[in-house]
């Protein structure tokens, strides 16, 4: 399997670095990296030429205007010529073997159109430096005591649903876009929705969800995901205020089908109308009354999350 890698980028250089880096220290080489600079400043556009100069893979798609993520992976789409698919954000990374488990894993079993992985988090403070080089990262002797390194393991999605009810599984927990290698032939007819500011990857993969496409995953920790100052979601009031967006274009084009995921629809934009103020939240919190045994449930979930996450937290600040 041909693997091509698509990076939508604007105005982060050196977060790309790490990124373009990360895919060039796969242990099976990819196709091709296509890197979609969405609109880059003047004054970050050689930082950009720099990071493409450092392989004949890399291949340079520079867009006009800034179009947003959603159009520049489209762009990608357009232009990737490999039976295979992995969407790459410029501040995250691949571990080594990322590509390589999972193009195994599609190549072994035809009838699977996604191959997912697990994923930690580590954080950059402050959005600027010190920049981590993926090669520290990814050096495993070192990671287990690296201080910016944390699980993410309270909001990981079970096995078990997300390869038998994937729809689900991606509304209820953040699969992150970059764990995720996708069999080029499972996205026809499928983009990413260019007016929604936040969810558009959720809906991406909904969509394939939607068309019976058919998901597996290796139970292995191949992709880490960055956490910094300039994080599309790390706005709370921005997320909230443009959230929504996405869960009323799902309702409303008919894309949420069970009586429990229409429950945690309505929980979720009761949630965030509450946190903006805005008084239609309790239209919402009225759908979710209607269902009393789902909403039981869900509280004793969320309690247990919680616990979960404090012996985290607590395992991470008071280690040896």
């Amino acid at each position: 399997m041909n693997v091509s890698v698509i990076i939508p980028t604007r105005d982060r250089s050196l977060f790309l670095e790490d990124a373009v880096r990360s895919v060039l220290m796969q242990t099976r080489t990819v196709h091709e990296i296509l890197v979609i600079d969405d609109g880059s400043r003047a004054e970050d556009r050689n930082g950009v030429e720099r990071v493409v100069s450092l392989s004949p893979l890399i291949r340079l798609v520079r867009l006009p205007v800034p179009g947003g993520v959603s159009a520049a992976r489209n762009v990608g789409l357009d232009h990737a010529t490999g039976d295979g698919i992995l969407f790459l954000d410029d501040d995250d990374l691949l571990h080594p073997r990322m590509v390589e488990e999972c193009a195994r894993l599609l190549e072994q079993e035809p009838p699977v159109d996604v191959a997912s992985c697990l994923y930690e988090m580590f954080f950059t403070p402050d959005g600027q430096g010190p920049w981590i080089a993926a090669a520290l990262l990814f050096n495993h002797r070192l990671l287990d005591s690296h201080p910016l390194r944390l699980v993410d393991a309270t909001n990981v999605a079970n096995r078990k649903i997300f390869e038998e009810d994937p729809f689900s599984a991606f509304l209820r927990y953040l699969i992150p876009i970059h764990t995720c290698l996708i069999r080029r032939s499972a996205v026809t007819g499928v983009r990413f929705p260019e007016d929604l500011r936040q969810g558009e990857d959720t809906y991406f993969f909904l969509s394939l969800a939607r068309q019976g496409r058919r998901f597996r995953r290796v139970e292995e920790t191949l992709a880490l995901v960055r956490r910094h100052g300039g994080n599309m979601t790390r706005s709370r009031r921005r997320y909230f205020e443009e959230i929504p967006s996405f869960y009323h274009r799902i309702m409303r084009e008919g894309m949420v089908t069970t009586r429990a995921d229409r429950f945690l629809v309505n929980l979720k934009l009761a949630y965030f109308a509450r946190m903006r103020g805005d008084w239609r939240w309790f239209g919402h919190a009225l759908k979710v009354g209607g269902c009393p045994d789902l909403l039981v449930r869900e509280v004793a979930v969320f309690g247990m999350k919680n616990l979960r996450a404090r012996r985290q937290l607590l395992q991470y600040y008071f280690h040896q």
